[in-house]
């Protein structure tokens, strides 16, 4: 809470309810023999799992609490709950003058079956007059008040039709009130608000901050946006929407926050032979200080090099985005083994960020290609959505002429070709086998 007296989150669990703890069992549980649990399981809904969770449980809704901070030691306050009833709600965020909590849901039981939409609530400390403060037809990001309270602005999907297998996400700012209609500030932007490039040494757990900051007179928003497989804080201008860079260079931002008045900033970032380290950030003399070598004593004792960046021409002279990673040593007189490493989504993008896989690889002496063939996210909306009703199809062509161009450099040996990618990259895989014979090897992950 602004106060910093009170903690807000969501949990689908009872929390009245206590287990004992770890390795000590109940006098009850030792007397009393273990029943048998059934593990069947009766599906009554189409969206039964999750990628992560597992299997869902239709009977667990997650909702809005509080709890106090404790004002003594080994004081364990209770937990409140705030929101009640048969749906999620999530991404709670107080009002800046802490009197009301805010949170999102899409109160409707089955709503895959319909076009996105996300409503806004705000609600009374104690569970009452709660309001729905927006009904946006599209899927709402995370929000952030002005410094008065009197604005709302977020990144968010809006649901057009007809539907769209890739829809870019934009920046929106609202007045805070009741019925009050979102302005897209970034409809003539053609890149992704919100950043967007993948790689593979993300915190599973952790979450990674990235909320539209408001600069101190309200007048200009900082959002993270992906661009050409880079990841920069742009300035955007909350009346006009003109947008200008405050960061520049070739890598991932991957988190930030900032202080109150958007002065200084601290950003994680991450390149091509960096996990990540954090920085500070400030926004009016766009000076960035490193503050952590957290992997130097490791990183000292291996051999990381940057790739090669490449642009390409595909068969119908579309402009594709690649990057070669060469073995360490690499001397291009010798003849490699080759990798192609297709990323999933399809709607994402590899990039200027590190991932471990296309390193490992190099070290056991591959030229790896990872490329952005149509249908990647960061080179605009007609780009990313060009694949629907066509997937796979033109993208495998991209990617066949990335290839091409790799075999043209001379150091690679043909013969020894191999392919993989996961979850659509595992898609793509299995589509390039049933297409070529030119691959020797193929593991497709993530895909059977």
């Amino acid at each position: 809470s602004p106060d910093g007296k009170t903690i807000a989150f969501a949990s689908s669990e009872e929390l009245k309810k206590s287990a004992p703890a770890e390795g000590v069992e109940t006098k009850e549980k030792q007397e009393k023999p273990r029943e048998r649990v059934s593990d069947v399981r009766v599906i009554t809904r189409a969206a039964y799992r999750s990628n992560g969770p597992g299997y869902l449980n239709p009977k667990f809704k997650s909702h809005i609490w509080t709890v106090s901070l404790p004002s003594t030691a080994g004081e364990m306050p209770k937990p409140k709950q705030i929101t009640k009833g048969n749906f999620d709600e999530g991404n709670a965020t107080w009002s800046p003058d802490g009197s009301r909590l805010y949170f999102v849901a899409n109160r409707v039981q089955e709503p895959y079956y319909e076009q996105p939409h996300t409503d806004l609530f705000s609600v009374a400390l104690d569970g009452s007059d709660e309001k729905k403060v927006l009904g946006f037809d599209g899927g709402m990001r995370d929000y952030t008040f002005s410094g008065d309270g009197r604005r709302i602005a977020f990144g968010g999907v809006d649901a057009v039709k007809p539907v769209q297998s890739y829809t870019q996400p934009d920046l929106f700012v609202m007045s805070n009130e009741i019925g009050a209609k979102p302005r897209n500030l970034t409809a003539g932007y053609d890149f992704d608000i919100g950043g967007g490039i993948g790689g593979d040494q993300r915190a599973p757990r952790g979450g990674s901050p990235s909320a539209v900051i408001w600069s101190r007179d309200g007048k200009s928003l900082i959002v993270n946006v992906a661009e050409h497989g880079r990841a920069n804080l742009k300035r955007i201008d909350a009346s006009t929407g003109k947008v200008e860079p405050l960061t520049t260079g070739d890598h991932e931002i991957v988190a930030y926050t900032s202080t109150p008045d958007a002065s200084k900033m601290v950003l994680l970032v991450s390149t091509s032979v960096n996990i990540g380290d954090l920085f500070l950030f400030d926004t009016a003399s766009a000076r960035m200080t490193r503050l952590t070598s957290v992997n130097e004593e490791l990183f000292s004792q291996i051999n990381l090099t940057d790739p090669e960046e490449i642009w390409y021409t595909s068969f119908d002279g579309r402009k594709i985005q690649g990057w070669i990673q060469k073995p360490p040593n690499f001397d291009s007189s010798k003849k490699y083994p080759f990798i192609l490493e297709i990323h999933g989504g399809p709607h994402s993008a590899y990039g200027f960020t590190f991932t471990h896989e296309f390193q490992w690889m190099a070290a056991k002496g591959y030229v790896v290609l990872y490329t952005n063939p149509r249908g990647s996210t960061s080179y605009g909306q007609d780009f990313g959505n060009i694949i629907q009703y066509n997937y796979p199809g033109d993208d495998h062509k991209d990617l066949m002429a990335g290839v091409d161009e790799v075999l043209k450099r001379g150091y690679i040996d043909e013969k020894r070709l191999g392919v993989t990618g996961g979850s659509g990259g595992g898609v793509l895989t299995n589509w390039a086998v049933g297409h070529t014979n030119r691959f020797a090897a193929a593991v497709s992950q993530d895909r059977k």
